[in-house]
């Protein structure tokens, strides 16, 4: 979300296609991201394609992109997809 404290550049280190970055709606003043955010914490959601129910296949993509991101600021050190990452 758009709240002044998003970082673009850090959300690229979770490897993922796409970065969607937006203004809040109402209902997002709700959410703890944007809480996070306007109190100056870096936050980010990850989204993958199902909604209606778990996906197992998008679900593991979105929890290797959170491991690649861990592992590029060297907090984690383990194989993703057969492949060790680790952190620089």
């Amino acid at each position: 979300m758009k709240t002044g404290y998003e970082n673009v550049e850090v959300a690229k280190e979770f490897a993922m296609p796409y970065i969607m970055l937006r203004n809040p709606k109402p209902y997002d003043t709700t959410t703890l991201n944007y809480e996070w955010q306007v109190w100056g914490t870096q936050a980010f959601s990850i989204y993958t394609p199902g909604t209606d129910q778990v996906d197992v296949k998008q679900a593991r993509y979105g929890i290797d992109a959170v491991i690649r991101f861990l592992a590029y600021h060297g907090l984690i050190h383990m194989k993703v997809n057969g492949d060790t990452v680790q952190g620089s």
